[in-house]
């Protein structure tokens, strides 16, 4: 704008100059204008002491004849200057009136974007409001259940569909043949509790319990229970808990696991040690490390990276991988866990050592190479309509409900369950396994079920 009125002002300079040299060569007022033409507009402004109207074009055909010059008063400059301030005023008005606009705009879609983020928040609160007054309905109606329950009947809620021995009907009861008193009665072996002793004992060498650690349960012990406290008594354990795992009937512990800082994605250490909680100690068994998404986890046993270059025989071994398979919806869709584990040959997981991605057992799954692995499924859970929510039977394993809450499965053998894991409270959640499953591989899954929030 600024230069369209430039240049009409030195159009009427040129208008001015031809008025000039047109006065020298005119002998009569009333002589006819030959050599020169002026705007039809600009005389007939000049004419009514109008105030002159700029073009900002030049059109040959607002020219007419042979003017007559008589009666016009010459041109000033001080007019055209005049009008080319105004016309600059009218540009800066127009911009500053564009710009208060624009302001004007902004505002309102700062506004309106607090006022959404306000929205969600009151939603989010909303939501978890609800799902808290849930959780205590749940709590309380398990309760009334349980009070319901006979006493004799509670018992059965320890095991995976296995009587207990002193639950014998009367009619299978034979009677008790008399025993010399010189002859003791023979005592039935628990399994789990020799293998408790075993794994406890001071005197069973540190080599000997990493191995009972990383090998597959003996498939005489049906169930081992487990419990994993979530320490969080700290501030520097509230962003980083400790995870310890420990048997449920004598609290005696077994591993302890934690979340490195300063890493990206999550990366867990798993070590015997619960007062080092590094790589560097001699308790150091594994660690868990998820990928960028978080919906892939992988076992590590003890070992190097290959991308080190130090060759197979200090690669690390891979246990276990798990896959959480990510559903579009409100969050309360249960979750769907894909676990992959190395195939056994003589009671021992094969050894696994991926050198690239597409060897690790994640990928074989993905791609339908399953034939060296054996793949574990969660249990779907089903809808409970008076409850308003999904529901598995956990034996009175789990006492509150949770997404966490999962049951692994053989999918060619869905009647037996292989691992458990649920909540009892805030800090206690309890762990059954049997085989072919490991503890150290159980406790990986578990602390996989925490890190993913999805």
């Amino acid at each position: 704008s600024s230069k369209r009125a430039a240049m009409a002002a030195n159009r009427l300079k040129g208008y001015q100059d031809r008025f000039s040299a047109t006065n020298q060569f005119i002998s009569s007022a009333n002589g006819p204008l030959s050599s020169h033409r002026i705007s039809l507009p600009a005389k007939a402004a000049v004419q009514s002491n109008e105030p002159l109207k700029l073009q900002t074009h030049f059109d040959p055909s607002q020219l007419d004849g042979p003017a007559n010059l008589e009666g016009l008063p010459g041109l000033k400059p001080s007019a055209v200057m005049v009008e080319a301030i105004s016309v600059q005023d009218k540009v800066r008005e127009e911009q500053r009136l564009r710009e208060e606009k624009e302001r004007q705009m902004e505002c309102e879609r700062r506004r309106m974007e607090e006022l959404k983020m306000e929205e969600e928040r009151q939603e989010k609160e909303k939501q978890v409001k609800e799902e808290r007054e849930r959780q205590e309905k749940l709590k309380v109606q398990y309760e009334i259940e349980r009070a319901e329950e006979p006493i004799d009947e509670r018992g059965k809620c320890d095991s995976f569909d296995l009587p207990k021995d002193d639950e014998v009907k009367e009619e299978d009861k034979r009677p008790e043949e008399p025993v010399p008193e010189s002859m003791p009665v023979p005592e039935t072996a628990d399994p789990v509790k020799e293998f408790l002793a075993v794994l406890l004992s001071p005197e069973t060498p540190a080599s000997k319990k990493r191995e009972m650690m990383l090998m597959p349960l003996p498939k005489s012990i049906k169930k081992l229970q487990c419990t994993i406290h979530r320490d969080k008594r700290s501030l520097a354990k509230k962003m980083y808990p400790r995870f310890n795992l420990m048997v449920s009937h004598t609290q005696d512990f077994l591993l302890s696991a934690q979340k490195m800082t300063m890493v990206g994605s999550a990366h867990y250490i798993i070590t015997t040690d619960q007062h080092n909680m590094t790589r560097k100690t001699e308790g150091y068994l594994g660690k868990v490390r998820s990928d960028v998404a978080g919906h892939e986890y992988n076992l590590f046993g003890v070992g190097e990276n290959p991308s080190k270059g130090l060759g197979p025989g200090r690669t690390r071994n891979q246990l276990a991988g798990v896959f959480y398979e990510h559903e579009q919806g409100n969050g309360r869709t249960p979750r769907k866990i894909n676990v992959v584990i190395p195939q056994l040959e003589e009671g021992a997981p094969v050894e696994w050592k991926p050198m690239k991605k597409e060897e690790h057992l994640l990928y074989q799954f993905k791609c339908g190479f399953t034939k060296k692995l054996i793949v574990l499924k969660n249990k779907t859970p089903t809808w409970n309509s008076s409850l308003k929510a999904y529901v598995l039977n956990f034996f009175g394993r789990v006492a509150l409900p949770s997404v966490k809450n999962f049951q692994l499965i053989d999918p060619e053998n869905e009647k037996e369950i292989v691992m458990q894991f649920g909540r009892v409270d805030d800090s206690f959640f309890n762990m059954d396994l049997s085989w072919p499953l490991s503890i150290v591989q159980a406790y990986g899954i578990a602390i996989s079920a925490f890190s993913y929030n999805h």
